[in-house]
């Protein structure tokens, strides 16, 4: 009990003072709106910079999407030839082709005008080692290769290309394949120039040897027409 006697006691204010205390009920309701304002101020600041951030972030998606697909398009797409196969494949024959370039401009330029599309299998039907040309429906010319092509050599893969792409101007100047004659010619052709690629790049000799059997006539196809001479008056391209 004596100790509540010892707690001071606030005196009350006298009628000239004023109570600090107290809070007329208008100036609590407009602190409340105060307080809601910059609540709501504070909420659409956020939301303004949260905005900003999505948009912000949006774009620089895009943009690396649109940086992908153009990695994608000039990785894939070397020299305007559309390469489809893996990455390692489609690296070699980028590099194929910058070699062509570099040391034989008129065999790149052939290849380059001649072929749209180059396939690279594990497989080709038939058994041929190294690939083979085709025209599509709508007139654009793609050939398929042996993805082991790389293991015969230097200079082998180069000339695999360039004999392909010698077919693709032969379908361009609507040169006959049928027959045996026919067939000869067109192989022969395309072999004499897939040798010139093969003696440019340094290739195996034994390559070498058998392109060399192969361009004067002995071909797959036999050589009958080699022997009465009929190749030697048909053009080739």
């Amino acid at each position: 009990m004596s100790d509540n006697k010892n707690i001071p006691k606030k005196p009350l204010p006298s009628l000239g003072e004023k109570n600090t205390d107290y809070v007329p009920p208008w100036e609590t309701q407009a602190l409340k709106v105060k307080n809601t304002k910059e609540a709501m101020a504070l909420r659409e600041e956020r939301k303004k910079r949260n905005h900003q951030k999505f948009v912000r972030a949006k774009w620089r998606n895009r943009g690396i999407l649109v940086s992908l697909v153009f990695l994608i398009i000039w990785f894939y797409n070397p020299h305007g030839i559309f390469v489809l196969g893996d990455p390692l494949s489609v690296g070699r024959y980028r590099g194929v082709l910058k070699d062509l370039k570099k040391q034989m401009p008129e065999e790149y330029e052939m290849v380059k005008n001649h072929i749209d599309k180059i396939r690279i299998s594990y497989f080709i039907p038939g058994g041929n080692y190294a690939g083979y040309a085709q025209e599509s429906g709508d007139g654009s010319k793609n050939i398929t290769l042996l993805e082991n092509t790389f293991v015969q050599g230097p200079g082998y893969a180069h000339s695999v290309l360039v004999h392909e792409a010698c077919h693709g101007l032969q379908f361009e100047k609507n040169l006959p394949f049928t027959g045996k004659c026919n067939k000869q010619s067109r192989e022969h052709a395309c072999t004499q120039m897939a040798l010139k690629v093969l003696r440019q790049f340094d290739g195996n000799l034994e390559m070498i040897a058998h392109y060399e059997t192969l361009s004067v006539g002995d071909t797959e196809y036999g050589n009958s027409c080699a022997r009465r001479g009929d190749i030697e008056f048909m053009p080739a391209l």
